[in-house]
């Protein structure tokens, strides 16, 4: 049985049970609302709650005591610290790790058991299967479907995308927007038209290696702010960054950042466009996990304060298709240079995969895809914060991110992570180490995990198994 949104019953008990632990509403050790009383409060049968609990209890979240009840598991879940503000060089520094980078590509998806690498949902948590039918049908409607799309992107797709946002109160206009080959191709094509090779870019510290590898190619330096695990980029580090340097652009992802999942407060957003707008420098709002929330509405855009001083770019890489490569962008002021990039390099986006992707979403699945996906992250993200908590070593430091799929965590400072990483690839367990995200000799102890697997015995197995890798190279 599955409520309106596509759950099944028993998984909303199990995010309702997580949520009042994260409010504090249950605190570790305690003993949670019985069978009956949950059953009777939900209007379901105490079946559907037993198999919610079992499923917790299988988790490693509650324990059933005889005749007492089921109590939460004193447990350090969510008492491990979060990391700090990070405090990196306020220097523009050349990108020099992209050897390094490139390496971690080819080995992070040749892990022979399990990834926590790779920034991507698990195809087993996706409607594959249903997206596939959809792209059948839409190229049977569509004779021409292996012609080139126009450059500028299927317009049935770009009404769809408008539609969506705007259920979130977010107006993005189908004639400013290009659909691009993925959130990178966006980015790159924002970046050629705004910078010349040794311009300088902002960037969050520690940031998406992705980024690093197009400031690269292009020649850009990057320019790494301190940024807070909750708050995301310091305010003022970045006003005295555009006030001292000659600063082309920032690349700032303000929704569930990655990797440190952070959320720039609302109360900030207006302030931070009004810097750009003065400066005379532009934004380019990376809101690939804006979908995302793991619960409440879904935050508001940069662009939506300021569309002359914001390029838009998002991604169905995060919630639905990552192989299908489709993004978009929106901007006011720079359509045209980037429509005429566009021209010269891919020419136009794959249209069967844009097929695909309208017909879903005017079907209204992806909606409903979208609540249950946002719940799915959110449980997992509790399994792995609970399992790294217990077998992770003394002096973890781990994220909490409100939305996304991500955690970043600091081990102690004598870690190499890229060492643990190395022996970890040995084993068949994938992470992204921690230097890759920045431009500095930083974040060597630190490591991003991704929560986006099916979560079963066998994926503890192997994180705890990550976890004694961590306590061995502690130890030497």
């Amino acid at each position: 049985m599955t409520a309106d949104d596509g759950k099944f019953l028993y998984e909303e008990i199990q995010e309702l049970i997580l949520e009042m632990v994260k409010t504090g509403k249950l605190q570790s050790g305690g003993k949670i609302p019985s069978l009956r009383e949950t059953a009777q409060k939900l209007k379901t049968s105490v079946t559907t709650v037993m198999k919610a609990y079992m499923e917790l209890e299988r988790k490693g979240f509650i324990e059933s005591r005889p005749k007492s009840g089921y109590f939460l598991v004193n447990t350090q879940m969510r008492r491990l610290p979060q990391p700090e503000a990070t405090s990196p060089s306020p220097v523009p520094n050349p990108v020099s790790k992209f050897d390094l980078v490139m390496q971690l590509y080819y080995t992070m998806g040749k892990t022979s058991k399990i990834s926590f690498a790779v920034a991507e949902p698990s195809s087993k948590l996706l409607p594959t299967d249903e997206l596939a039918k959809m792209m059948k049908k839409a190229m049977a409607q569509t004779p021409n479907h292996s012609s080139y799309e126009t450059i500028g992107g299927l317009p049935e797709l770009k009404n769809q995308i408008a539609y969506h946002m705007l259920s979130s109160g977010i107006t993005m206009p189908t004639d400013k927007m290009i659909i691009t080959s993925g959130g990178s191709e966006a980015i790159y094509l924002a970046l050629k038209i705004l910078t010349k090779p040794g311009d300088s870019v902002i960037v969050e510290s520690p940031c998406y290696f992705g980024y690093t590898n197009i400031l690269h190619a292009l020649g850009i330096y990057a320019l790494e702010l301190p940024t807070h695990p909750v708050t995301g980029i310091d305010k003022e580090a970045l006003r005295r960054a555009l006030m001292r340097d000659d600063v082309k652009a920032a690349i700032i992802q303000p929704n569930f950042n990655n990797p440190l999942g952070c959320l720039i407060p609302e109360s900030d957003r207006q302030e931070i466009t009004d810097m750009f707008r003065k400066s005379g420098a532009v934004i380019i709002e990376d809101d690939i996990y804006g979908d995302l929330p793991h619960e409440g509405e879904r935050p508001s855009t940069l662009y939506q304060h300021d569309r002359e001083s914001v390029i838009y770019v998002s991604s169905f890489s995060k919630t639905i298709a990552p192989g299908y490569r489709v993004a978009w962008m929106c901007s006011e002021k720079y359509l045209t240079p980037m429509f005429k990039y566009k021209a010269s390099t891919t020419v136009d986006t794959v249209r069967p995969t844009q097929l695909a992707l309208a017909e879903y979403l005017a079907s209204g699945k992806y909606t409903r895809h979208l609540k249950k996906f946002r719940g799915t992250c959110s449980s997992l993200v509790a399994s792995f914060t609970n399992a790294i908590s217990k077998y992770f070593p003394e002096g973890t430091r781990i994220t909490r991110p409100k939305g996304g799929f991500i955690l970043w965590l600091e081990l102690p400072e004598t870690a190499d992570t890229l060492a643990i990483y190395q022996r970890a690839s040995h084993e068949g367990i994938g992470f992204a180490p921690g230097t890759v995200f920045s431009s500095q000799d930083k974040y060597n102890n630190c490591m991003r995990i991704n929560c986006a697997v099916v979560w079963n015995d066998e994926t503890e197995m192997y994180l705890k198994r990550l976890g004694e890798l961590c306590h061995k190279a502690l130890k030497g």
